[in-house]
């Protein structure tokens, strides 16, 4: 048991809505959701395939609460 992980949770969920807030997100074009997740194979550590993602900035979102992303 890691005495850091409900912190490093949070941390990722923030990051996570950040992210979300900042870029639209969307596979690449040639990536088969459907295989990826037919590849997944659950054992005591989980073991995945690449998960390629594009982040593009979204129109109007430069700043949050004096935090740029540039």
């Amino acid at each position: 048991m890691c005495v850091g992980k409900t912190l490093a949770y949070q941390e990722m969920r923030i990051l996570i809505c950040l992210m979300m807030h900042q870029f639209e997100m969307r596979f690449a074009d040639d990536f088969e959701p459907k295989l990826w997740e037919d590849n997944l194979r659950d054992f005591f550590v989980t073991m995945n395939g690449n998960l390629p993602v594009i982040l593009t900035p979204r129109q109007g979102k430069d700043d949050i609460d004096g935090i740029s992303f540039v």
